[in-house]
């Protein structure tokens, strides 16, 4: 039998693949859960982030409601631009923090997404 720790982890892993493999077809956009594993009561974030660069700003108004998983204030943005023998890269991530309420399954549904 699994403890609620790792149900938590597996849940949640398999749900982020079902939000990454629709974005991973664009190439540029890339979904993840930190810290892992994700423990109730304790803030963790959804991440998203961009490896062109580009900015990814969901309608913060509009992030899907879940039971047990409670949306966060203060959403962070982080960008980094490395220069290379000439060639630029750049990384752009977007942290929304929420916090579980109790172990169980969660699937966070698919919400709108800008990335531009």
């Amino acid at each position: 039998m699994m403890s609620g720790k790792q149900w938590i982890k597996l849940i949640f892993g398999l749900v982020f693949l079902q939000l990454v493999l629709p974005l991973a077809a664009a190439g540029k956009v890339e979904v993840l859960v930190e810290p892992q594993p994700v423990r109730t009561g304790e803030a963790a974030y959804l991440i998203i982030r961009s490896t062109d660069g580009t900015r990814n700003k969901p309608l913060n108004n509009r992030l899907p409601t879940v039971s047990g998983l409670n949306w966060l204030g203060g959403a962070m943005q982080s960008s980094q631009t490395h220069i290379i023998n000439g060639r630029r890269s750049s990384v752009f991530e977007l942290k929304i923090p929420f916090m579980v309420s109790r172990p169980g399954n969660y699937t966070i549904p698919s919400f709108d997404l800008t990335h531009s």
